[in-house]
């Protein structure tokens, strides 16, 4: 059996106490948070961002890790 690993983000804006969050809609109807796929020697944190532009184009900083 193949194991794959993925990496995502919680993707937020705002302040104030009020925050919008990023859900992506994906082809069988299912809402969830931007993600990829790891590739082979790549950071969870890379595979993350590059997930994240690739579904959004939305760049993303780190915060609270």
């Amino acid at each position: 059996m193949k194991h794959e690993i993925s990496a995502g983000a919680v993707i937020y804006f705002g302040g104030s106490g009020k925050r919008t969050y990023l859900l992506l809609k994906n082809k069988k109807g299912h809402w969830d948070f931007a993600k990829g796929h790891v590739e082979e020697g790549e950071a969870p944190l890379d595979a993350a961002r590059r997930g994240n532009i690739k579904s959004s184009n939305l760049f993303f900083g780190v915060c609270g890790v």
